[in-house]
């Protein structure tokens, strides 16, 4: 599936003691109404799709969010889980950007469920293990995160929030432009 056409920008929920709250920042103009939209794209179970939704990441968050090096790992961890263990070849894998005030991201990333893996879920692995971290990562840097199931499949949600971007960097991780695809 062309991930370019599957773009669509769909309207988002939001508590009521949100909108309250943020009613009279920027009352009807552009600013106001990003935070209540979500970008969704399909991309086909495919280890190279992994490299497309970064940029696409990146197209959605635009080029100065303060949250965009750690939003990349974090969705690069959870897509590439998604077509190694849940998903069979050529699957469907969803993927919703939301962008929230305050440079705030929730990424969530949904499989069919038809993968050789099972539940999604932390594991230590060993020193000399060459897998089994990407989920580890996603919980050390994300302020929250979850799974849920979804029809046969899994939906894995993480946020993203300042804080955790800026704990990234000084720990020491790099942004992935800095890796050759």
């Amino acid at each position: 599936m062309d991930a370019s056409r599957s773009m669509r920008h769909i309207p988002v929920r939001i508590p009521a003691r949100f909108a309250r709250r943020h009613r009279n920042a920027n009352e009807g103009g552009r600013r106001a109404r990003m935070f209540l939209m979500a970008d969704v794209f399909t991309v086909s179970a495919d280890p190279s799709q992994v490299a497309v939704v970064r940029r696409r990441l990146r197209a959605a968050l635009g080029p100065d969010h303060r949250c965009a090096d750690t939003a990349e790992l974090v969705v690069s961890e959870l897509v590439t889980n998604a077509v190694v263990h849940g998903c069979a070849p050529g699957d469907p894998v969803q993927l919703t950007i939301r962008r929230l005030p305050r440079s705030r991201v929730v990424i969530t990333v949904t499989d069919t469920g038809r993968g050789p893996g099972t539940v999604p879920r932390l594991k230590l692995a060993g020193t000399a293990g060459t897998n089994g971290r990407g989920l580890f990562i996603v919980a050390s840097i994300a302020s929250r995160w979850s799974v849920r199931r979804a029809g046969t499949g899994y939906r894995v949600r993480a946020l993203i929030a300042l804080r955790d971007a800026e704990l990234a960097s000084c720990i020491g991780l790099v942004p992935l432009d800095d890796f050759p695809e």
